[in-house]
């Protein structure tokens, strides 16, 4: 994304490959930047769950908007003392 810093693309990425394995999200659904992630209309996918072996199935789930906010430079190499 244009002016994001490294560590802001580096969370990106991690985030996009990371919830692929849990969710089916369009595209244009997922926001990142200044500091706030954005998701909006994701669909749970359903065999997320399927090696818990729970005694319970999931059949569905949505997630019409969650928003994350968060400080960049949390990420970021503590200072050696």
């Amino acid at each position: 994304p244009c002016g994001a810093s490294v560590m802001e693309s580096f969370i990106r990425k991690v985030l996009e490959q990371k919830l692929g394995d849990f969710l089916r999200v369009p595209e244009d659904k997922c926001q990142f930047g200044a500091s706030r992630f954005v998701l909006k209309e994701a669909e749970v996918r359903e065999d997320v769950f399927d090696d818990l072996h729970l005694p319970v199935a999931l059949r569905g789930g949505f997630i019409d908007e969650i928003s994350i906010s968060f400080n960049v430079s949390m990420f970021g190499a503590a200072s050696a003392n």
